[in-house]
């Protein structure tokens, strides 16, 4: 063999062993390279779900809020009924419709339309009774307009039953 031919058979060898390494390399990098892409979508579900959990405390803070100061001011109006002070009525009732007015739209983006028409629907019918003094009615309906809201204080409300 010529200075020649050992050169090649050298730079050939030096190939083969560099080609096995360097595929052992992408191997473990490709293996790496899963680890770490794995990792990736982990951090990202677990974010994911953080945020879920954050954000459904806020709307159920929300909510609460609402309904707790929708159904305090509609027992207002039921003992302003049941008194037949009829300038307290009409200023709670006022309340109570500025009080629906300013938060149905915030509402409206999370919950049933169904159940928020139902609540406006009460609300207005109970508007009505008292525009024409028929007591009697408005009581009736501010008591189911009452079962309405904490049925949805209830129902989105972040527990096991609503969740399974």
């Amino acid at each position: 063999m010529t200075g020649k031919d050992k050169f090649f058979v050298r730079k050939r060898t030096l190939k083969i062993v560099l080609n096995k390494n360097f595929k052992l390399f992408l191997k473990k990098a490709n293996r790496k390279k899963g680890k770490v892409k794995m990792k990736k979508e982990i951090i990202i579900s677990i974010i994911i779900v953080i945020l879920v959990v954050i954000l459904n405390i806020i709307t159920e803070n929300y909510t609460k809020n609402t309904m707790s100061e929708l159904t305090s001011t509609l027992n207002t109006l039921k003992e302003d009924i049941k008194n037949e002070n009829e300038e307290a009525i009409r200023e709670n009732m006022q309340k109570s419709i500025d009080i629906w007015n300013d938060r149905k739209e915030k509402l409206m983006y999370y919950i049933e339309h169904n159940e928020l028409e139902k609540v406006e629907m009460h609300i207005l019918e109970i508007q009505s009774y008292i525009e024409t003094e028929e007591y009697n009615m408005a009581i009736e309906v501010l008591d189911s307009c009452k079962f309405v809201i904490e049925h949805i204080e209830e129902k989105y409300a972040f527990c096991l039953k609503n969740i399974f």
